[in-house]
């Protein structure tokens, strides 16, 4: 635990930067990459029980010098075939996926490598995110790190990949790039498939501002309503996807909610406040949709837990969501909103960091 606790003491030093410099574009930069290295640091010099499916990216990775590119790129339903053990079973893996593996092996087979990389580009999306997206940087990253991208990245590494191709697709939407946000949305897909559902992004990124007071109710019935729709699809999503078959048997009403029910209600009421007054602050629209979507996910995912693996590629747009949403206060109510949800980050993280998978210990150490 000692080094989460050194990174998020090391994202305090890093921000003081910005603030002398009166957040300037260069101390943006700055602030951005020494975060975020450290973060990529932790991330890729993990060792092997670091996270609940660290060691089997590493199985990936070393079946993967076995794999044909021609396997790959012929491939249906963008997954491969990447492992046949002795009974006959087959396991697959999207394809993109395989393809870095397989780039990696060209120059090592160092499992770490492998590892490394992904935390990089990971690390260096989410970045860019945050830069294109939030003209203050700092309350963003911290809330990178303490929310829950950052430790999910221990856990779901190939799906917070996805998660960090799939966001930028909002910035292309919002910039009118259609053809750039689709490329995005598919190659997001072939590293996860389930980054599928960022496409809801396009019709909400489609509405015009002086609509969207009259348009969210559709937000709030496609939140409601999505669930429903993928338990009645379950056949299909099955046939089509047979890994994630687990997803919908697993139950998980006896997880101990705490303080995330608490900024779930938070997150709530700051989304009626922005309904209430007519999203008059820009981004705050599509922000707050995207966001109820996230919530009804996890609400889902309470009982099925495929739900909150789709909320994954949602939960990501909180990183502006709290920026965006406290533009609503007076400046003197902002700095006490800060503190609120901070120290509910601050508690989360420190929650996820207790967690017995979350015990650290670099690559090639002892993790005791």
């Amino acid at each position: 635990m000692i080094i989460y606790i050194i990174v998020l003491l090391l994202l305090s030093i890093y921000s003081l930067y910005p603030y002398i410099k009166h957040n300037s574009i260069q101390s943006r930069k700055i602030f951005l990459f020494l975060s975020f290295t450290t973060f990529a640091f932790v991330l890729g010099f993990r060792g092997e029980n670091v996270g609940e499916d660290t060691s089997h990216y590493l199985d990936v990775f070393r079946y993967a010098v076995n794999v044909k590119w021609s396997d790959i790129l012929c491939a249906p339903g963008m997954r491969t075939a990447y492992y046949t053990n002795q009974y006959g079973y087959t396991d697959t893996i999207e394809s993109g996926f395989l393809v870095i593996a397989k780039i990696v092996h060209w120059f090592t087979n160092n499992g770490q490598v492998f590892l490394f990389l992904i935390a990089v580009i990971t690390c260096i999306l989410f970045a860019k995110f945050i830069y294109d997206n939030c003209k203050k940087v700092v309350f963003p990253t911290f809330i990178f790190l303490c929310e829950s991208m950052f430790m999910l990245a221990f856990n779901g590494a190939r799906q917070i990949l996805a998660v960090a191709i799939v966001i930028q697709a909002y910035t292309y939407l919002k910039n009118k790039k259609w053809k750039k946000a689709i490329v995005v949305t598919l190659l997001a897909a072939m590293i996860h498939n389930v980054a599928l559902v960022s496409f809801v992004l396009f019709p909400i990124m489609m509405i015009k501002p002086k609509n969207e007071s009259k348009s969210f109710k559709y937000a709030i019935l496609l939140a409601i309503t999505a669930p429903f729709i993928i338990v009645l699809g379950q056949t299909v999503i099955t046939n089509f996807f047979p890994r994630y078959i687990s997803y919908f048997s697993i139950n998980y009403w006896e997880n101990s909610l705490g303080g995330t029910a608490l900024l779930w209600i938070t997150e709530f009421i700051f989304i009626l406040i922005a309904y209430w007054k007519k999203f008059k602050i820009e981004e705050s629209f599509s922000i707050s949709s995207l966001v109820l979507i996230y919530l009804a996910c996890e609400l889902m995912g309470l009982r099925i837990s495929v739900f909150s693996r789709v909320g994954w590629f949602f939960r990501p747009y909180l990183i502006t969501f709290f920026p965006i949403m406290e533009q609503y206060f007076s400046i003197r109510s902002r700095k006490y909103l800060r503190v609120v949800v901070g120290i509910l980050l601050i508690l989360l993280f420190l929650s996820y960091a207790r967690t017995p998978a979350r015990i650290y210990y670099f690559f090639g150490g002892d993790d005791g």
